[in-house]
């Protein structure tokens, strides 16, 4: 599964820079800029394309991991740079709580959920890995949970 979620980000990246590509040849042909006879133009969308392949080259990790009141899921996408993304989800029976307080691989806050019991995660970056487990601790309302992520 994780194999075909890096592949589709790569070819999802790879469709959308080649757009990118396509815009900016049309507007160049639009002011008669360009040739495409021009063995210039043709090595460097080769180039483009090697170059934008090699970057894709980046490990996407999705953990997630529930209780009996909370769902959380965390993104992690590591390459060049790194970026985290995910969200914490309310799914008791009870109320949902007005506020929480969170912690979780170096981060934490107190903060509100929405109206549908949803907190987007801050983005960051962490040095978790393909082996890596996350304990996320959520404290509402005089209650705690500790749920333990795990790669899916």
């Amino acid at each position: 599964m994780q194999n075909f979620q890096f592949i589709y980000k790569m070819v999802y990246n790879f469709v959308v820079e080649i757009k990118l590509l396509v815009t900016i040849f049309e507007i160049l042909k639009i002011e008669g800029r360009i040739y495409m006879n021009s063995k210039r133009i043709r090595f460097f969308i080769i180039f483009l394309i090697f170059s934008l392949l090699s970057a894709c080259a980046g490990e996407t990790f999705i953990f997630s991991g529930e209780s009996d009141n909370w769902s959380v899921h965390y993104e992690v996408e590591k390459g060049d740079s790194c970026r985290t993304s995910g969200a914490i989800k309310f799914i008791g029976n009870d109320h949902i709580p007005k506020k929480i307080e969170y912690s979780y691989d170096k981060a934490s806050g107190d903060v509100s959920l929405d109206e549908h019991g949803v907190f987007m995660l801050p983005n960051g970056c962490t040095h978790a890995t393909e082996n890596s487990e996350i304990e996320v601790i959520i404290k509402w309302d005089n209650q705690s949970e500790t749920i333990n992520l795990t790669v899916k």
